[in-house]
């Protein structure tokens, strides 16, 4: 294989992977709001049927439809989530197995004086 394609292809899977990671990381602030709206809406119910909190009819309404939406949206968001890192996980082999093609030479790690690895050095 081409080593100037597989550097343009393992470049563009790290930005798919980079926008799977944001896309997983927007499913996880879901689903903490969505189990927040659940015990919300399950606080405001057991409240009200402990005579706590008012229970009118548009409170059973409100909380009831904040409960079912937590979860909802908790089922929904843990769905795309799983589906994300399935594909963050095949992005990163096929990333893997192009840089394995390219097979990159490794530079040795230099030191100075003291033992400190200096990075980013070539060998001289």
């Amino acid at each position: 294989m081409d080593p100037s394609f597989a550097a343009d292809r393992i470049a563009l899977l790290e930005q798919e992977i980079e926008t799977l990671n944001e896309a997983a990381e927007r499913s996880r602030r879901i689903i903490i709001l969505s189990r927040g709206a659940m015990a919300l809406g399950a606080g405001w119910l057991v409240a009200g049927v402990l005579s706590i909190l008012p229970l009118d009819a548009t409170a059973i309404v409100f909380s009831s439809a904040a409960l079912i939406g937590g979860i909802v949206f908790s089922g929904s968001s843990g769905s795309s989530l799983e589906e994300t890192k399935n594909q963050i996980r095949k992005a990163e082999e096929t990333r893997s197995a192009l840089i394995d093609q390219i097979d990159p030479e490794e530079i040795p790690a230099q030191t100075n004086g003291a033992g400190k690895v200096i990075p980013f050095a070539r060998p001289r």
